[in-house]
């Protein structure tokens, strides 16, 4: 539920502000934006961006669109 998915992530915050180093796994943008600081983006097991959260939110998008 909604409260539970933010106590989650406000978890993650906390530690991650106390020096953690997280690996958050997620295809929701907006959670990616709020936890993470740093992309990777991989496609078929092959890293393909390594980078911003914006720049790597819009190489997701873009790996979406190609015709597979």
């Amino acid at each position: 539920d909604a409260d539970f998915q933010r106590q989650c992530l406000d978890t993650m915050q906390d530690f991650r502000a106390r020096g953690g180093t997280l690996l958050f796994v997620s295809h929701a943008p907006e959670a990616i934006r709020r936890i993470c600081d740093r992309a990777v983006v991989l496609d078929a097991g092959r890293v393909v961006f390594d980078g911003s959260v914006d720049d790597g939110l819009q190489r997701y998008t873009e790996l979406l669109a190609e015709p597979r």
